[in-house]
């Protein structure tokens, strides 16, 4: 098999918008439009260099009669794996290069408002439109790139445009005909009524798993206008694969009435629609935006939608539906609570993504669950919960205040339709899933106020049991230096000592960073500091108390001041006289170590090698004195860290960072201590050698009389002009081991037993032993041997 080109390709940088949030900006003003770049990755050449990748053959002149003939494109090409991002990254670098020259709002379409090569974007007015187009239609010829295919729901705007430069159904367009469907990123838009909607078409599929996977996949539903609909379908087919049922076995009799239901349904799925635009015809400018998430979650799945709700300066309200998404409960079953919870967090991660794609100043953020549970988790965050609900919590904690969360009655939350489902018929009997609860549509005094109860049931499982704590009282005589001594001994791996040393040395310097800005803040003049400042301040105090890990320098930094304390408490007149300038004593241990202080307070060895090519610390290794119980520690860290090596391998990894006065004795005894390293230099056990044989001490017997045989070989023979092979027969006398040799020919039975024939015609032989070998078990089972055996009677094998 050949080499794919897709497989040594490198898919570059996903440049692409987020189709949602394309979208989702695409319905912010009311003149809508949309355009396409005419073969977008045609517009990008290859380099030269490479274009002998794209190589292919083909008849000249498309004559198939004629020989093929290589030819090479010298365009990127669709189906590459590198054609998206380096198409999107030339159309970003001409909007890059070219923006400068036209409006910001140019720039900013093309930057922000084209998926692939699909524009979609909306003006505030006709005029803003018509500018718009021409402003994206230069700067993309700028770059080599043609915008066509333009289409409006303004008369004005389309009129405007060339008549090459619209699409076919533009130019035929009739926007007092009902009939004009485009296509926006994949969702059906109506362009008379300027509204999203469906075109299903249920083509035949048989009734098994494998076709309803197919229908239900075929809706194509970015924005979740349909989810509780499609989440019908997601059921049937989750409850097939709990049967386990093959992909292509007909299902059972009750499943198929609930499909062929929903099939039913499905076709009535074009009267569902929704507006285009948030805002409704001859909104006022508008004065507040809020976003309200609802979420909620039954055994069947769970769900959350969006909504925006617009205040103009007259103080209209409107609410537009934003998102939608449904989720089937999973295989494996959880708790309705665990699921309720899930949903939330599910919902404030939408939330993120709503407000960074999202081109409008929101003012509130609301969410909204019909779970007091739920409730009591969020507000309750001095809990601690279960790794499940503890994992959720944080994220929702993370990106959302107490404030921002809740209550809703179930018969007022339109999520409650995403976790069960609806059919079509319900959608349009209850448009509470497209335009949200009615209280939403009130001013926020009317909205109804729910007394919630925040405390836990003594019987909740997700919440974990409250440890007891037991607090000391230190007495007037601590000692510090005692304890830190203690802590030294007691803590016989050097790696543990580190962490537990940074890891105080941190919260030490958290509590005084965290009580001087508590001063800073009460001695500010409280006239000049307003509240909020005040505020910010002290959750900034707060902010410096939650580290979640160590750094590699929060590590180092306890390990210097460990090593400082060890030396200062055995070398405490020699790092005084170092740090007075002058030199040691001649009768103290350091003399012959040319000691002397760095910069950060280590005492460290001098010498003559300060201009070598080695590590500072191996020119300059630390000293430490052998009394200590951290020498031992690291000692014995580097015993286990090179595999249980010798004494020889231990100090010279030693010497590469520390020089512990008198590190052979201490290595010496950690070795004979260490159980590992005895049980490889243990000495090696002698097997007690059985009692010989009677054969081998009878006294009254002649030499051969018992012997033991055996062949060896072979050995290549010169015989004439050809080599053959020749094998040697030793008998040996089990009393003198006395050896007898013979040569035989080959190892067939006839020269097998004319050996030990002869042999025992010299020797008298009585008994012969050998093993179990080919040859002679062969020969015991031959008539030859019955024979000899009668006039060798000794021949016994």
């Amino acid at each position: 098999m050949g080499v794919s080109l897709n497989a040594l390709l490198l898919q570059g940088p996903d440049l692409a918008n987020n189709l949602i949030g394309v979208l989702l900006r695409f319905r912010t003003e009311k003149v809508a439009l949309q355009g396409d770049i005419e073969s977008m990755f045609y517009q990008v050449k290859v380099p030269l260099k490479d274009r002998n990748l794209l190589r292919f053959l083909w008849w000249p002149n498309g004559d198939m009669n004629s020989e093929p003939e290589v030819y090479r494109m010298t365009v990127h090409i669709f189906g590459a794996t590198s054609s998206p991002s380096v198409c999107n990254f030339a159309l970003r670098q001409t909007a890059q290069n070219y923006g400068n020259q036209f409006e910001p709002q140019v720039a900013e379409t093309i930057l922000n408002n084209i998926y692939v090569d699909d524009c979609l974007v909306s003006t505030e007015s006709d005029e803003k439109a018509i500018s718009l187009v021409d402003g994206v239609r230069s700067l993309c010829t700028k770059g080599g790139f043609n915008m066509t295919k333009w289409t409006s729901t303004s008369s004005t705007v389309v009129k405007s445009i060339p008549d090459k430069s619209r699409t076919k159904n533009t130019n035929q367009l009739d926007f007092e005909n009902e009939s004009s469907i485009e296509r926006a990123l994949g969702v059906s838009w109506y362009i008379d009524r300027d509204v999203f909607g469906f075109q299903i078409n249920t083509n035949d599929h048989p009734h098994t798993k494998r076709g309803i996977l197919s229908v239900v996949s075929s809706v194509y539903d970015p924005l979740g206008i349909a989810s509780p609909f499609v989440l019908i379908g997601r059921s049937i087919l989750q409850n097939l694969c709990k049967q386990q049922v093959d992909w292509d076995e007909e299902i059972n009799e009750t499943d198929e009435k609930k499909w062929i239901s929903w099939l039913n349904q499905l076709n009535e799925l074009h009267n569902v629609k929704i507006d285009r635009c948030y805002k409704p015809p001859n909104f006022e400018n508008v004065m507040s935006t809020q976003i309200h998430c609802f979420s909620d979650a039954s055994d069947i799945g769970y769900g959350m939608v969006f909504y925006l709700r617009l205040i103009d300066k007259t103080g209209r309200i409107h609410c537009s539906f934003v998102l939608g998404k449904s989720r089937v409960a999973p295989l494996k079953t959880i708790t309705v609570p665990r699921m309720e919870l899930t949903a939330a967090a599910r919902a404030v991660r939408l939330s993120k993504v709503i407000l960074q794609e999202l081109n409008y100043n929101i003012d509130k953020v609301f969410f909204w669950t019909d779970s007091m549970t739920v409730l009591r988790y969020i507000f309750n965050r001095n809990s601690r919960y279960h790794t499940f609900v503890a994992n959720r919590l944080a994220l929702i904690h993370e990106a959302t205040d107490n404030a921002q969360w809740n209550y809703v009655n179930t018969k007022q939350n339109p999520a409650d339709f995403a976790s069960r489902g609806m059919t079509i018929s319900k959608f349009e009997q209850n448009p509470q899933w497209i335009r949200g609860p009615d209280y939403l549509w009130l001013p926020e005094c009317e909205w109804p106020q729910v007394c919630m109860d925040l405390k836990f049931p003594d019987n909740d499982s997700e919440v974990k049991r409250k440890s007891v704590v037991n607090a000391s009282i230190v007495d007037d005589d601590y000692d510090e230096f005692n304890s830190f001594e203690t802590l030294i001994s007691r803590c016989s791996d050097f790696d543990k000592l580190k962490r537990i040393v940074a890891w105080l040395l941190k919260a030490v310097n958290n509590f005084k960073q965290t009580y001087r800005r508590k001063n800073d803040l009460a001695n500010e003049n409280e006239d000049k500091l307003p509240t909020q400042a005040k505020s910010k301040r002290l959750n900034e105090s707060k902010e410096l108390v939650k580290t979640l890990n160590l750094k590699v320098q929060d590590v180092h930094n306890a390990e210097m001041t460990i090593i400082r304390f060890v030396q200062n408490q055995h070398f405490d007149d020699e790092v005084q006289r170092l740090k007075d300038k002058l030199n040691v004593k001649r009768t103290s241990r350091l003399f012959k170590l040319d000691s002397y202080i760095d910069e950060k307070g280590i005492l460290r060895v001098g010498g003559r090698l300060a201009r070598s090519n080695l590590t500072e610390t191996s020119k300059h290794p630390i000293i430490l004195p052998k009394q200590s119980t951290l020498s031992y520690s690291i000692i014995q860290g580097i015993h286990r860290s090179i595999g249980h090596l010798g004494k020889n391998a231990i100090l010279t990894e030693l010497r590469q960072k520390y020089w512990i006065i008198g590190a052979n004795g201490i290595i010496k005894n950690i070795v004979s201590k260490c159980v590992i390293c005895r049980k490889y230099q243990a000495p090696i056990m002698q097997q007690k050698m059985a009692n010989l044989p009677s054969e081998r001490v009878t006294q009254d017997t002649a030499p051969f009389t018992i012997v033991g045989m055996d062949y060896f070989g072979p050995f290549a023979i010169k015989q004439r002009r050809c080599t053959v092979k020749r094998y040697g027969v030793i008998f040996t006398c089990l009393k003198i081991r006395a050896v007898h040799l013979e040569v035989a020919d080959s190892l067939d039975t006839s020269s097998a037993l004319c050996n030990p024939a002869i042999h025992c015609t010299q020797r008298s032989t009585q008994n012969y032993s050998s093993d179990n070998g080919i040859i002679y078990m062969s020969q015991n089972k031959s008539s030859t041997v019955l024979r000899c055996r009668r006039f060798f009677p000794a021949l016994k094998l």
